[in-house]
Order: C-alpha cells, then sequence, then structure tokens
C-alpha cells in the first residue's frame, strides 16, 4: 500500500495548478477600440497585466478566483471603474471593459 502514496501526491499537485486563459476587450462606448494596460489583482495581491493592441490583449496562466479588473487607455480619459470579476479555474474566459 505504501507503493501508492507518492502516486497520491503527485496527483494533488497536478490538479492544483490548472489556469485560466483570459482575453480582455476593450471598446469604446461608440464601438471602437481602445489601447492600454489592463490588470487583474487577486484577493492575495498578485497582479497580472497585459498592454492592448487593437483593443484586446490575452493573460495566459491566471490562477482561478475573484480578481479586480482595471484598465488605463495610454491616450488618456477618464478609466472605467475597477470592477470585480471571477475567473475559472481552467480553460479561457473573455473580459469586456467598456471604456469611456
Amino acid at each position: 500500500m505504501r507503493r501508492f502514496l507518492p502516486l497520491i501526491f503527485l496527483a494533488v499537485p497536478a490538479l492544483a495548478a490548472a489556469q485560466a486563459a483570459v482575453r480582455v476587450e476593450v471598446r469604446d462606448s461608440d464601438g471602437s477600440s481602445r489601447d492600454g494596460r489592463v490588470s487583474l489583482t487577486s484577493e492575495t495581491g498578485q497582479v497580472a497585466t497585459c498592454e492592448t493592441r487593437g483593443g484586446s490583449c490575452v493573460l495566459s496562466g491566471v490562477a482561478g478566483g475573484r480578481y479586480v479588473l482595471r484598465f488605463e487607455a495610454t491616450e488618456g480619459g477618464d478609466p472605467p471603474e475597477p470592477r470585480t470579476v471571477m475567473i475559472p479555474p481552467s480553460g479561457s474566459v473573455t473580459l469586456r471593459v467598456s471604456s469611456r
């Protein structure tokens, strides 16, 4: 029975390592794309960032959980209010941001 113990311990970290791909799309009220910096801040303080090009960017390897999403436009303007988002533990998700 002791032979199987290492297999159990190896399987647990593999399950905990699941992560998601997060695509962020930023648009103005008229539907045009906006470029700038996107940040996701977890409840534990971890931050993931990306720069949008043509109004979108992708964050890979984001752990599932609750995050605060922020966007700061490259060309100024009032940033949208930060908002809380949920990221799934694996797979992919698209977040849409409406910029002012």
